[in-house]
């Protein structure tokens, strides 16, 4: 059985906090910075509700996550754009059309005030913390994939440049049909460096049940957020970078 959607947060609640190191043979500019130390960087996983990002009750501490770190992955569901519902696959399960607030373009808006509010900026004004914005679920939309679509490709087993501006420019053009560009104009209105993903962490719709498909869980290109994020920082260096 699936987990039920994440609820509003309770105050006690903390992110979850692990150590990504990588050796120096990664030559990466960090590495090169330190040396023969590998290079070392703290990842925080953090899943409000949709609630927490507009509620009055929880922004404050949201807002102290966000002046914190220093570049942010942000995981948004399609399936909560009505554009992009009605081009989903037969038989995905959507979510409800209740609490209509908590729409990929509202979750992005909120946390640009917050940052707006408790970042440095860049000297033009755009928010200085690079954004990785992941789509959930691109499953959902793979038969409607043209087929030399980069989200019809295979990862690489390392951190691919040209690959990961491929997918933006793809998400770039999914959103135009998903009705979703007011997303875009506030990602290039608001912020220095953002770059797009798409992902699916089951690989196929759950069942009516909330169970697993019986054909298993299939993860697809879940780390490239995480990959550019790292790049950004000098941890995870291009392929014979």
């Amino acid at each position: 059985m699936l987990q039920q959607p994440t609820a509003a947060s309770a105050s006690d609640r903390a992110p979850l906090v692990f150590r990504f190191t990588v050796g120096s043979r990664g030559r990466s500019r960090l590495a090169a910075r330190h040396g023969s130390r590998p290079t070392s960087v703290l990842l925080a996983l953090f899943d409000p509700g949709g609630e927490d990002l507009w509620s009055q009750q929880s922004v404050e501490q949201n807002a102290r996550y966000l002046a914190a770190v220093d570049g942010i992955v942000l995981l948004l569901d399609p399936l909560r754009m009505p554009g992009a519902r009605e081009l989903a696959a037969a038989g995905t399960r959507l979510p409800s059309r209740a609490g209509l607030s908590d729409t990929p373009l509202n979750v992005l808006q909120n946390v640009t005030d917050l940052l707006l509010r408790t970042s440095q900026a860049c000297p033009d004004g755009l928010i200085s913390k690079p954004l990785a914005v992941a789509f959930s679920k691109i499953d959902a939309f793979e038969h409607s994939l043209p087929a030399g679509s980069p989200l019809r490709q295979p990862p690489a087993p390392y951190y691919d440049e040209p690959d990961s501006q491929r997918v933006h420019a793809e998400v770039q053009r999914l959103l135009i049909q998903w009705a979703g560009s007011l997303i875009d104009r506030t990602a290039a209105h608001h912020y220095a460096r953002y770059r797009y993903s798409a992902l699916s962490a089951l690989g196929e719709t759950p069942t009516e049940e909330n169970l697993v498909s019986g054909r298993g869980i299939h993860p697809y290109r879940v780390f490239d957020p995480l990959a550019w994020m790292l790049n950004r920082f000098g941890v995870l260096p291009e392929h014979g970078g």
